[in-house]
């Protein structure tokens, strides 16, 4: 049996409406088992990074705690995969720590469901901070960048 994506993410909407922690299913030799973000065996792994014939166990959630200054904003992932610092392997990330950046201008990718998807800032200032891993399971809303605001002299 080949599990579609359409019953998967019946699957995970089943998950996220129920107080269950793990759902598991299994059929015809095809499996996938599902786990709710904060579950302590696997903590960080969000319900929608979960695919057919994935052991979700194996993943792990690297972002780093951010401590903000005062005047830090934080740049936050707009969906749960995988987050990467460059456009591809071997080559040079977006910005770098100290880097002035614009508003909209693109920090990094989050790859979901095959799909790339640009992590753009949201405000125009410096780069003080790249709070998750290259290449490391992030959650919706998980810090990525600590950025200071830019003042009017600022290039």
């Amino acid at each position: 049996m080949s599990m579609d994506i359409a019953f998967v993410e019946q699957l995970i909407g089943i998950l996220e409406r129920s107080r269950l922690s793990e759902l598991k299913y299994a059929e015809d030799g095809g499996r996938v088992r599902l786990v709710r973000s904060g579950h302590p065996e696997i903590a960080g792994i969000s319900p929608a990074l979960a695919t057919p014939m994935q052991d979700t166990s194996a993943l792990a959630h690297a972002a780093l705690p951010v401590q903000l200054a005062p005047k830090e904003q934080t740049v936050s992932a707009p969906l749960a995969g995988m987050f990467y610092c460059a456009p591809a392997p071997g080559q040079p990330p977006f910005v770098a720590v100290g880097d002035l950046v614009e508003e909209g201008q693109q920090l990094a990718i989050i790859e979901a469901m095959k799909m790339l998807n640009a992590v753009e800032a949201n405000l125009k200032g410096r780069v003080v901070r790249v709070a998750a891993a290259d290449g490391a399971a992030v959650e919706a809303g998980a810090p990525l960048f600590a950025i200071e605001p830019a003042g009017d002299g600022d290039v």
